[in-house]
């Protein structure tokens, strides 16, 4: 952020930059529109939309064939109105349904707004969408997100996040079934209250930071080295050490982060680390307990379980289980399914908040049966200033790796 200007002064022109970059222009045939970010350009020609990257090789687009209850479908052809506002293209079918399109950072967000259900309509709600380009579709297992893959099986573009939600704000089963050429969406509206809401977004395969943050300039320096990718991101901001370490704190501005991606899925290679979740509870002075991770948690090598941010000199609980949990507890919640506990008590001068630390040590036995298996952990920090004078920590699941 530039020296001298506020935060929120510079969100709002971030923002008027972004959408700028992102706005939708009539041309011949429809309207236009260039997404910097994904390196592409997308038209919408009054049937659907069209995109090509910059750099070519493929092209892909949908359009909407027909759409129905049961086996009353009707098709679609034309629609009644085509508008633009900004980064946000619109299709009115008929006076049920609105197809609509926002291009912005994340990508083509393309949904439908379903205003009613006929009186007279048997069955779900099914949309057949035409698929343009060569791109073949793999529609995951749960059915809400669709992987669009070139001739040589490399995933170009994730057409992901499905979405499907009634004006109650309910949640509805959806799902996506790849046929000859189409995409088939059937959408569960029996008990449903209209108008629905449709909602996926298309995005190139792309490698995303795990905590992302704004202005943390991730991808400003990349390294390559055959399946790795080394990615900086030179402002990002949190407090955490070593690998995988607690990345949910952003308390040491412009700390600087490295993120390693190993793209060969094929070698059957297991990778461990730490992953967080969850949220814990604030102490004295507002510090809430971490757990970290230092070391590689692989088989026949030693890790480093870092406890940081309690009270100096505080009692503590360290929780382990082989599971999770979410028992409401002390204004938190317990986050591990309990097996074990250790009453360490930790470092760091006593009665300072922040300052109370430890380190666990183990050596991982190097035999192949463990990899896979998950640990997950929790501390609990005795604490006066806190509720019920214990200070939670996040939830934290360790993964042996081989």
């Amino acid at each position: 952020m530039p020296e001298g200007l506020a935060a929120n002064d510079w969100a709002s022109i971030r923002a008027a930059y972004e959408a700028g970059r992102h706005q939708v222009f009539a041309v011949e045939g429809g309207h236009h529109a260039r997404n910097p970010g994904q390196q592409w350009t997308t038209l919408f020609d009054g049937r659907g939309f069209c995109t090509t990257p910059d750099a070519g090789g493929w092209r892909f687009g949908l359009d909407l064939v027909s759409y129905g209850w049961g086996d009353a479908e009707r098709a679609v052809e034309k629609p009644l109105s085509v508008t633009a506002t900004g980064g946000r293209v619109a299709y009115a079918w008929d006076d049920r349904l609105t197809e609509w399109y926002v291009n912005d950072s994340r990508g083509l967000e393309h949904g439908y707004t379903m205003q009613a259900r006929p009186a007279d309509a048997s069955g779900t709600l099914s949309l057949a969408l035409a698929i343009r380009g060569d791109l073949v579709p793999h529609v995951s297992a749960n059915g809400r997100d669709v992987r669009f893959v070139d001739a040589a099986g490399a995933v170009v573009l994730n057409y992901a996040g499905l979405k499907v939600f009634d004006a109650d704000g309910r949640t509805l089963d959806a799902d996506f079934e790849a046929l000859s050429g189409r995409l088939q969406l059937a959408v569960d509206d029996r008990d449903a209250q209209y108008p629905l809401t449709i909602d996926p977004v298309v995005q190139q395969a792309y490698l995303k930071a795990s905590n992302t943050g704004a202005y943390d300039n991730f991808s400003v320096d990349v390294a390559v080295s055959s399946d790795t990718v080394v990615v900086a991101a030179h402002h990002e901001d949190s407090n955490a050490r070593g690998v995988n370490g607690n990345q949910s704190s952003d308390r040491k501005g412009d700390a600087g982060a490295a993120y390693v991606f190993d793209l060969d899925s094929a070698s059957g290679r297991r990778e461990g680390g730490l992953s967080t979740y969850g949220t814990g509870t604030p102490g004295s002075g507002g510090f809430v307990p971490s757990i970290e991770l230092v070391g590689s948690p692989c088989i026949g090598d030693d890790v480093w379980l870092q406890i940081r941010d309690g009270l100096g000199g505080a009692p503590a609980f360290l929780l382990i289980g082989f599971g999770r949990d979410n028992f409401p507890y002390a204004g938190g919640s317990l986050l591990v399914a309990i097996t074990t506990v250790f009453t360490p008590t930790l470092g760091g001068t006593p009665g300072i908040a922040g300052a109370g630390m430890l380190n666990v040590t183990a050596a991982i036995p190097d035999d192949p049966a463990i990899i896979g298996v998950v640990f997950d952990f929790q501390v609990l920090v005795t604490d006066a200033a806190a509720v019920q004078r214990v200070a939670l920590s996040n939830g934290a699941e360790l993964v042996i790796g081989g």
